[in-house]
């Protein structure tokens, strides 16, 4: 079972900033798959940390929704480990990920609210 104030602590002290932790995911990623060397170089040059609000979340979908090293690794160590200190060098991707579907259903583009109406008779 994971930990999640473990985790929380561990990311919020030891690992700071999200330049740190895209680096952390990227020797991760280069370390567990390295077949795809081309995809991963292409994620460090334009995985845009700058990007605030929907464009932030545009680029995180579109990683999603591509079939490379993103989703499968972040898929598998979730999986795999429950270990704070490894699932800390997929804080970039979670954090991302959860915003991006948090935003999405915040706008209720997948999410419609829905009311039910109940006549009660004697």
């Amino acid at each position: 079972m994971l930990n999640k104030y473990r985790l929380n602590y561990h990311c919020n002290t030891q690992f700071i900033g999200r330049e740190q932790a895209k680096l952390d995911f990227v020797e991760l990623a280069r370390k567990l798959f390295p077949e795809q060397q081309d995809a991963i170089t292409d994620f460090e040059k334009n995985y845009d940390l700058t990007l605030e609000g929907e464009d932030r979340q545009k680029m995180v979908v579109q990683w999603l929704i591509k079939n490379n090293f993103y989703w499968q690794l972040v898929h598998t160590l979730t999986r795999t480990t429950s270990d704070p200190k490894r699932l800390a060098y997929i804080r970039l991707g979670l954090k991302d990920i959860y915003e991006a579907i948090f935003n999405l259903f915040k706008k209720q583009l997948y999410f419609k609210e829905m009311y039910v109406v109940i006549d009660i008779t004697e």
